[in-house]
């Protein structure tokens, strides 16, 4: 399949009630009740809900991270007003598919304001004192102007439309991000242009004009799915939730995930992450059980397809894993907001357990320290980083299925450079939940929290920590009065066990790992809680090799970091042969440094990796930036050398090797090795031979 080919693919839930989806304004701020467009709001099945927009804020290492996002590539193209990316919708193409230049570079592609326009938002709420915060409202502007007398909000002149999934995947994007604004501001204006998008789609699969393709809804499309219930808690209106039905229903994989088999092999891994939630988001307002059962049913099909670093492998199709199988950048990104609808509506550990996994360690390694540019592709070994590095199609003939582990600030296509600035927000918008009683604490990291609970008032929370750079949690409780409620502290599943003290005083019984442990009490201003995460490190095997022609590796683990082998790396620029929309593009193809050493075995006791393997603290520069080249902590471990394994390919294009051929010819020197953070790496080794003393 080529590039061209491939653009035309078509239990009973504890009751939250009136869950909160009341648009931020100045009855939220004083306390008061709040009033939505549904003077009735609907009941959810979710065991937890999303705090409104903003209610969350990253500080240390966490606000640091959003920051160089926020400011560096999505700045850069709100600034330029790139037509082919800011303002797309007021164009409108005649042709119903994108379109191509010799060069085989998108023409016309009406995808790429989704994803920019749905991280500008999110961001514009994470940080409201922003840079990128002010590009907010200039491009809402753009939008709604683009929008059509009878409601039509898109990219393509009327013959062209409802012929291609792209079309309504992007409006569901645009019109979450208009909603996501709604939420945070109570602005009417964006909730109507909304409801008017909608109703034309409505009409247009009710009433199919003569080209219409059902096709259009499938795919990424599925993404409607969720703007219809958005639209349906905001406004009451069964019309909405009726018509998220009827496209799951023909469109969605509900069924194929209840068969059972693997449902999942051979789609295209980023779809496959936002197939696998779509039936929860409607079991959210319906409480179908058998909804929930399949997206969990999903979930667990897409398992042995996620590299270690938490993220979905598949170069592009899922058909492939291993130590040199690529990963998706976008795959990383919808994987983890997969994860964050999952974790709502079970309470479940696993799903805010994959959050954190790929957040901290696939996520971030496929991104330049200064967050401009990114790899479109990455694997677990990888100790080159080009455009030919790890070709990923059957034969290896195809450019478009060339590797793109180079890094660039506008890959052909733009998708991973404009989807991949959303996780950040993702994440942090997952850290704190509603639950029925009170709080949820689903993920961890530097933050501060300020949210309203019914009946009790303003409630603020600090977490200060270092996580995942350290196993202690410090967290300030300040309700604005003596209140009683419940605070939830997600136990990790990764962890052994967990001391849990509230001012001072150990909590009894232990906590559970795997669970969420509930503190119920009278919470006084002041009061303080602090979590002790007690974690091991583990090896994480890949397959045993069938016939024992090459030695079995291993990666390590600890908590939620994944542990690999640093290789510096000399970035060289180069004009990428295709590449994106923008001004000023950058790419970079990663090399080793000269006299780099890569080819160690680790010296590990199998059975007790944690008496080889110890925990570091590093030196980090004042001006280091987050998951750069200076990570706070190491795996320190002794090492020799196999001096029969080299890099592959010709000197000039050398390739990353696959493990090394049995038997191995070890060097008689024992060296020390420092393995580092995952997520801190661009150029890495992660799964190593293991050999002992």
């Amino acid at each position: 399949m080529n590039r061209r080919e491939f653009m035309g693919v078509s239990t009973a839930a504890t009751l939250l009630g009136a869950t909160d989806f009341s648009p931020r304004g100045k009855a939220q701020e004083s306390g008061e009740s709040k009033q939505t467009a549904n003077k009735n709001p609907v009941k959810a099945f979710s065991r937890f809900a999303r705090l409104s927009p903003g209610s969350i804020a990253p500080s240390g290492w966490l606000l640091q991270f959003a920051q160089i996002n926020a400011d560096s590539w999505i700045l850069d193209y709100a600034r330029h007003r790139d037509p082919a990316v800011y303002s797309e919708y007021s164009r409108r193409s005649k042709i119903s598919h994108p379109v191509f230049n010799e060069n085989n570079e998108t023409i016309d592609f009406c995808g790429y304001i989704a994803y920019f326009g749905s991280a500008l938002i999110h961001y514009a709420q994470l940080l409201p004192q922003s840079k990128v915060a002010q590009e907010a409202d200039p491009w809402i502007q753009s939008v709604l102007a683009s929008q059509d007398p009878d409601g039509y909000l898109g990219g393509f002149a009327p013959e062209a439309r409802w012929q291609h999934w792209l079309e309504v995947w992007a409006l569901a994007l645009v019109l979450d991000a208009l909603l996501y604004r709604y939420e945070a501001t109570g602005d009417r204006s964006l909730l109507k242009a909304s409801e008017r998008a909608v109703q034309v789609v409505m009409k247009a699969w009710r009433e199919p004009p003569p080209k219409f393709t059902p096709a259009t809804f499938s795919g990424e499309g599925i993404f409607l799915v969720g703007t219809a219930c958005k639209l349906y808690a905001f406004t009451g209106k069964e019309s909405y939730l009726s018509f998220a039905r009827d496209v799951l229903k023909r469109c969605g994989k509900t069924q194929a995930y209840l068969r059972g088999g693997d449902a999942v092999v051979h789609e295209h891994a980023v779809i496959a992450s936002d197939d696998v939630p779509a039936p929860a988001t409607l079991y959210e307002y319906t409480g179908d059980r058998e909804l929930l059962k399949a997206s969990e049913a999903g979930w667990q099909m897409m398992q042995p397809y996620l590299s270690v670093d938490g993220t979905p492998q598949g170069n592009e199709m899922i058909f492939n894993i291993g130590s040199r199988a690529n990963g998706e950048h976008c795959g990383a990104v919808n994987w983890i907001a997969a994860n964050q609808i999952l974790t709502r509506m079970t309470a479940e550990v696993k799903y805010a357990d994959a959050i954190e996994r790929a957040i901290f360690n696939g996520y971030p390694a496929a991104k330049s320290p200064d967050g401009k540019m990114v790899a479109y592709m990455h694997s677990p070994n990888q100790l080159v980083a080009t455009e030919w590095s790890a070709p990923h199609d059957n034969d290896g003939d195809l450019d478009w299925w060339a590797s793109r582990q180079h890094f660039s600030s506008a890959h052909e296509p733009l998708c991973c450079n404009s989807d991949g600035p959303r996780g950040i927000p993702f994440y942090v918008e997952s850290m704190l939940l509603r639950s029925e009683d009170g709080l949820a604490v689903a993920c961890y990291g530097p933050c501060n929290v300020s949210t309203t609970l019914p009946q009790i008032g303003r409630v603020t929370l600090q977490m200060d920590t270092a996580y995942p750079f350290e196993d202690e949690v410090r967290v300030k409780v300040d309700p604005e009065r003596p209140a009683p409620f419940a605070l939830k502290f997600r136990i990790p599943g990764w962890c052994v066990a967990a001391i849990v003290e509230v001012n001072g005083v150990q909590s009894q019984p232990a906590p559970k790992p795997g669970t969420f442990l509930t503190l119920q009490r009278r919470w006084e201003p002041g009061d303080r809680i602090t979590l002790v995460f007690q974690n091991q490190v583990r090896l994480i095997w890949r397959r045993r090799p069938e016939f024992h022609i090459r030695v079995q590796c291993a990666a390590v683990e600890r908590g939620p970091l994944v542990f690999a082998l640093p290789v510096q790396e000399e970035w060289r620029s180069f004009v990428a042969p295709a590449h994106g929309p923008g001004q000023d593009i950058k790419s970079c193809r990663l090399f080793p440094k000269e006299g780099v050493v890569w080819n160690y075995a680790l010296i590990i006791d199998r059975d007790h990796p944690e008496r080889d393997l110890r925990l570091r603290k590093l030196p980090v520069p004042e001006d280091a930036q987050p998951w750069g080249p200076h990570p706070p902590v190491g795996l320190e471990v002794k090492a020799r050398r196999v001096l029969n394994w080299q890099m592959e390919g010709d000197p000039q294009q050398p390739k990353t090797p696959g493990f090394p051929f049995n038997p191995m010819k070890l060097a008689d020197e024992i060296e020390a090795v420092t393995l580092v953070p995952f997520g801190a790496t661009r150029l890495r080794m992660a799964f190593l031979p293991i050999i002992p003393a």
